[in-house]
């Protein structure tokens, strides 16, 4: 019995330690990578790749469980495009119970071709992931699952599911 309402106290000062971190006007900032896998149908042919991206975003709980804010993407994949990409855009995440997270975002993308020539595009972002709280609750491992869908120049018939892992801090 004793073990029982042990094991019930820590899940429910961990929950504390949670949601005190989703609560408005909480800071959050941080990053993530990823492993992806990219599919690419041109004219009936599909073209499959690995990619690399950096993500970098910073943001606010503008209401309790409800954070928002700005993303700086990089994006390299010298197999499919031979180019470097970059965004910028707006993301939002929902908590659920204060633990699981679902979130939206969208990029406008460029890619640089040379000194005069540009290609650009936009992505929208779906996201679904599940904070790791350490250190105290103010630091998180962030393991996500993202689908995102491109548009645009850039990004004609192109769609990426990726696992990502971000290092975030809440302040």
């Amino acid at each position: 019995m004793r073990k029982l309402l042990f094991t019930v106290a820590l899940i429910g000062m961990g929950g504390g330690v949670v949601n005190a971190q989703t609560d408005q006007g909480v800071w959050v900032i941080g990053g993530s990578s990823n492993l992806s896998f990219i599919s690419v149908s041109t004219d009936g042919v599909d073209d499959n790749d690995n990619t690399f991206i950096l993500e970098l975003r910073g943001g606010k709980f503008l209401a309790d469980k409800f954070a928002a804010g700005l993303s700086i993407s990089y994006f390299n994949d010298e197999a499919l495009i031979d180019r470097t990409v970059t965004g910028i855009g707006p993301w939002m995440r929902y908590y659920f119970g204060g633990t699981f997270y679902a979130g939206i975002g969208y990029d406008f993308e460029s890619l640089k071709l040379n000194d005069e020539d540009s290609i650009s595009g936009s992505e929208i972002k779906l996201e679904a992931g599940y904070p790791i709280f350490i250190g105290g609750g103010k630091v998180a491992l962030e393991p996500a699952l993202n689908y995102w869908l491109g548009g645009g120049d850039l990004y004609e018939d192109v769609s990426t599911l990726a696992f990502t892992l971000g290092f975030f801090v809440y302040f």
